[in-house]
């Protein structure tokens, strides 16, 4: 069998020269990359936090930066304290209603029905920073001092608004006031005269230190020199 036979009419006849499409490729794992992707931005996230949270050390105090798990145990207290309180509010309303014979119903809620805080919603997340900022001494003291002064001021002012009330509410007393001068002429009258009598007795003994001075000096009285200086000294 020539060459041509074996093509046309062999068993491998079609395979040398089949024209079938390329298996398409596979379909992208879309979630996957949508994951990795996140989990690429969150560590990003991650770096910049940190970088924009540096420890800082100044004149004014300083501020520090810590990351990891902890307990938040300020935030649990202040919880467990507004607890407890509002047990303490239901079972004083409780007693005083008991006490009371029970005149209707009762409408106060039980806190202890939705139990006391639950510590485990207070651990802190890894990636949450805690920035503990503190002042210098210096700046402690002039803070203390600052906030001391203002509430000495504001008590100052309660004070002085209690005792404004207090005169405020009443109605004036006129009764116990001196009597009004005659009149506004005499009274002027009057102080003109109080205040030229002390003019004059200074303007008196002036005059005498002066010509007391000028006879000293020479100067005779009834010279012209001796009347010039006491005319000046009359005006």
């Amino acid at each position: 069998m020539n060459l041509l036979d074996r093509l046309l009419h062999g068993k491998d006849f079609g395979k040398s020269f089949c024209f079938c499409a390329p298996a398409p490729p596979a379909t992208p794992n879309y979630e996957a990359a949508a994951k990795a992707q996140g989990e690429a931005n969150l560590d990003a996230t991650k770096a910049g936090a940190q970088m924009n949270n540096p420890n800082i050390i100044n004149p004014y105090g300083t501020q520090t930066v810590t990351w990891g798990k902890g307990f938040d145990q300020a935030g649990y207290d202040t919880a467990l304290s507004d607890y407890n309180n509002k047990v303490a509010q239901h079972d004083a309303a409780w007693q005083a209603w008991d006490r009371g014979g029970r005149s209707g119903p009762f409408d106060s809620i039980d806190p202890r029905k939705s139990g006391a805080p639950d510590k485990s919603k207070f651990n802190i997340d890894g990636n949450q920073a805690t920035v503990v900022q503190k002042l210098s001494p210096d700046q402690q003291v002039l803070l203390d001092k600052g906030t001391a002064a203002k509430i000495g001021m504001t008590d100052l002012a309660l004070q002085g608004t209690g005792l404004a009330k207090d005169v405020l509410g009443k109605s004036l007393d006129f009764s116990t006031l001196p009597n009004a001068p005659g009149s506004a002429d005499a009274t002027r009258t009057k102080v003109l005269d109080a205040m030229m009598s002390r003019i004059n007795e200074d303007s008196g003994r002036q005059e005498s230190q002066l010509q007391s001075r000028l006879l000293a000096s020479g100067i005779p009285k009834g010279s012209q020199a001796y009347n010039d200086a006491m005319a000046l000294e009359g005006r």
